[in-house]
C-alpha cells in the first residue's frame, strides 16, 4: 500500500512499524472561586517545569547534534513566555473558574490554529511547536497530579529492534527524546518539510516523510513491515518482497553517500559545477537565530529570503522601525559580506492579524495579502521600508515585493521606497543608497509578465511553493489534491524557463526561493535552465552543493531542453531519475 507526502529528511529505510500515541488525559472538574490562586500556582509550576525539560533538551541536542540544531527549542521557550499563550491560560482560567487541563488545550488550539492558517510554509510549522509546548504542560501537570501516563516512548524504549515510528504528527521534543538507536525513520500523517520536526530529522540523519495524510493511521499496524523513502517523499506499507529487497539496496546506498559527504569538508568549497559554471547557494530564515547558524555553518554565501511575518505575529501592535532595524540589522551583520534579500510583509487574507484590521477570507489565497495589502497601508509598509534601508548601511541588503501580479504594483512599491529614502536623507540617517529591489514570481501574471516586471527591477527571485498551487489549481496543503501540485509540472517548468530568460536579457539576475531550489533531484535541470540563485533551508545546502559539484553545465542544459517535450511531472521525474544513475 503506497503513501504519498512529503520529502522531509533524505534516506531510506525499511522495517517494523511503530504507532507513536500520544499521552491522554482525562477532563478535570471545574473549580470553586477559592481554588483559583491556587490553580494559577499550579500552572506557574508546571510551566517551570517545563522550562527546565526544555533546556535540557537544548543541551541534549547541542551536545549530540549541533549548537544550530538546538535552537529549535528557543522557539518554545519563547512560548512559554508569550501572552498569547501563558496570560491567556491564566486569564481564562479564572475567568472560567476552570482547571488549567480546561483551558489550556483550547488556547492551544486557537493560536496553532492561527499559524496553521498562514500562507506561508516555515510559520505553518511552527503550529506544531505550540503543540508540542502544549502536551509538554499538561504532562507536567499530570505528572504533579501522581497521575500514571503511557505514550509511544514507552514502547520505543522497550522495543528489542530499532522501528519506524507512524504518528499524526509530532513535536521537536519528542523527536528528540526518542531513542536515537531505536528509530530507523518517521511518518506522519499531518506536518510539513519546515516544521522543526522535519529539520532535526534531517539534522539528526532520520529519514522522514510527512504530510501523507490521516488514512496512513488507520492503514499501518503495530508491527507491519514498512518503507519510508525520505527522498522521493513515499512511505510503503506491507511491500512485497521484491520492493523490499530493492528499498533495503537503495538504503545501504544512501548511508555509504552520507558518510562521503560528511568527510569532504564540502561547506568550504564553492557551488560550481565541473565545468565552471558558478551558483550562489543561500538560505531561506525568519530570524536571527537561524541567520547565526548559517554564518556558523559556512556552507551557504548569504540569505535569499528572509521571512519578515514572525516579527507582526502574536502581537497587539506592528512592530515600529527600531524594532524591525535591530533585527533586520543583526541578520545582515551576522550575513557579511554576503547578501540579504529581505521579502517585505507578506501578510493579509488567510493571515488574520485583528491589530492590521485583517479578517478571513472566504478564499484567502486569493486575496487580500503581500504586496496589495502593504500598498494599501502605506504608513506601516513605509516603516518597514526605513528598517530595511537603514540596516542596508551594515551590509549587503536586498528587498522584495511578495504576491505581484501587475506591474503597477511594483512601480508603487518602488515609488514608497523612493519617499522612504527621502524622509531618511531629510532626517540624516544612514541608509544604503544601492538597495537592489526585486520582485517575487510566484503568480502565473507575474510570471508571464516577466519581460516587463524586469525591466522594472534589479532581480526576480521565484517563488515554486506558490507558482506551483496557482498553475496546477492544487491547494498543497490539502490532502485530496496535494498530489497535483507538482513544481516538475511541465507547466511550471515552462514558465520558470521564460522567468530566467526575460530577466538575462534584462541584465538582472533569477533566483529560486521556494522548495523546489532545496530539492537535489531538480538541481541540475535548475542550472541547465540557467538559475543564477538558489535559495533554500540550512539542512539542504550541502547536498545541492554536492549536486552542483557533480554537474556538467552544458550536460545540464541539454537536459533542460529536453523536459519541453515531455508532457506529465512522472514523466519529468523519470528523466531527472535516469541522469542519477
Amino acid at each position: 500500500m503506497l503513501f504519498k507526502g512529503i520529502a522531509a529528511a533524505g534516506g531510506v529505510a525499511t522495517g517494523k512499524a511503530l504507532i507513536w500515541a500520544d499521552s491522554r488525559f482525562v477532563q478535570p472538574p471545574a473549580l470553586s472561586p477559592e481554588d483559583i490562586q491556587g490553580e494559577l500556582d499550579r500552572f506557574e509550576a508546571a510551566i517551570r517545569q517545563t522550562r527546565q525539560q526544555l533546556e535540557a533538551l537544548h543541551q541534549k541536542l547541542e551536545k549530540e547534534v549541533g549548537r544550530k540544531e538546538a535552537e529549535v527549542f528557543t522557539a518554545h521557550l519563547l512560548f512559554l513566555e508569550d501572552p498569547a499563550l501563558v496570560g491567556r491560560v491564566r486569564q481564562e482560567a479564572a475567568n472560567q473558574r476552570k482547571k488549567i487541563e480546561a483551558v489550556l488545550p483550547e488556547v492551544i488550539r486557537e493560536l496553532a490554529g492561527k499559524l496553521a492558517a498562514v500562507n506561508d510554509p516555515y510559520l505553518q510549522a511552527r503550529a506544531a511547536d505550540v503543540e508540542d509546548v502544549g502536551r509538554r504542560l499538561l504532562r507536567a501537570l499530570a505528572v504533579a497530579d501522581g497521575a500514571v501516563l503511557t505514550s509511544g516512548w514507552d514502547e520505543l524504549a522497550s522495543s528489542v529492534e530499532p522501528r519506524v515510528v507512524v504518528a499524526g504528527d509530532l513535536g521537536p521534543s519528542e523527536t528528540v527524546e526518542m531513542p536515537r538507536e531505536k528509530v530507523l525513520a518517521l511518518a506522519t500523517a499531518r506536518g510539513g518539510p519546515n516544521s522543526h520536526m522535519a529539520i532535526l530529522a534531517r539534522a539528526m540523519g532520520i529519514p522522514a516523510v510527512v504530510g501523507a495524510g490521516e488514512e496512513i493511521l488507520e492503514a499501518v499496524g503495530s508491527h507491519d513491515e514498512i518503507i519510508v523513502d525520505g527522498d522521493a517523499g513515499l512511505v510503503i506499507v506491507r511491500p512485497g518482497a521484491e520492493e523490499l529487497r530493492e528499498y533495503r539496496q537503495k538504503a545501504r546506498a544512501a548511508g555509504d553517500a552520507a558518510h562521503r559527504r560528511a568527510a569532504s569538508g564540502l561547506e568550504r568549497l564553492e557551488a560550481v559545477t565541473l565545468d565552471g559554471r558558478r551558483v550562489d547557494l543561500a538560505v531561506n530564515i525568519a530570524g536571527a537565530s537561524e541567520a547565526k547558524a548559517a554564518a556558523a555553518s559556512g556552507g551557504a554565501a548569504g540569505v535569499g529570503l528572509f521571512r519578515t511575518e514572525f516579527l507582526y505575529l502574536g502581537k497587539e501592535s506592528p512592530p515600529g522601525e527600531e524594532e524591525q532595524f535591530k533585527v533586520y540589522r543583526r541578520v545582515v551583520e551576522l550575513m557579511a559580506p554576503h547578501r540579504v534579500i529581505i521579502r517585505t510583509l507578506d501578510v493579509g487574507g488567510d493571515k488574520a492579524i485583528s491589530y492590521l484590521g485583517i479578517s478571513r477570507e472566504e478564499n484567502p489565497f486569493l486575496g487580500w495579502r503581500g504586496i496589495r495589502f502593504c500598498l494599501e497601508q502605506p504608513a506601516l509598509f513605509k516603516t518597514q521600508l526605513r528598517a530595511i534601508l537603514r540596516a542596508g548601511s551594515f551590509g549587503k541588503v536586498g528587498l522584495m515585493f511578495p504576491m505581484v501580479t501587475a506591474v503597477e504594483e511594483v512601480r508603487r512599491g518602488k515609488a514608497l521606497v523612493r519617499e522612504a529614502i527621502t524622509e531618511l536623507r531629510a532626517q540624516d540617517v544612514p541608509f544604503d543608497e544601492e538597495v537592489e529591489i526585486g520582485a517575487m514570481v510566484e503568480t502565473p501574471a507575474a510570471a508571464v509578465i516577466a519581460d516587463v516586471l524586469a525591466a522594472e527591477v534589479d532581480f526576480l527571485s521565484i517563488g515554486t511553493n506558490d507558482l506551483t498551487q496557482y498553475v496546477t489549481a492544487a491547494d498543497r496543503g490539502n490532502g485530496k489534491v496535494a498530489a497535483l501540485a507538482d513544481h516538475f509540472h511541465p507547466a511550471v517548468l515552462r514558465l520558470i524557463r521564460g522567468v530566467v530568460e526575460a530577466a538575462h536579457r534584462a541584465g538582472i539576475w533569477v533566483g529560486m526561493c521556494g522548495e523546489m531550489a532545496g530539492d537535489v533531484m531538480a538541481t541540475p535541470l535548475l542550472l541547465g535552465l540557467g538559475l543564477d540563485e538558489l535559495s533554500m533551508a540550512l539542512p539542504a545546502v550541502l547536498p545541492v552543493k554536492q549536486a552542483i559539484r557533480a554537474t556538467n553545465f552544458r550536460q545540464a542544459q541539454e537536459l533542460a531542453g529536453a523536459v519541453p517535450g515531455l508532457g506529465t511531472a512522472a514523466e519529468v521525474r523519470r528523466l531527472l531519475a535516469g541522469r542519477q544513475h
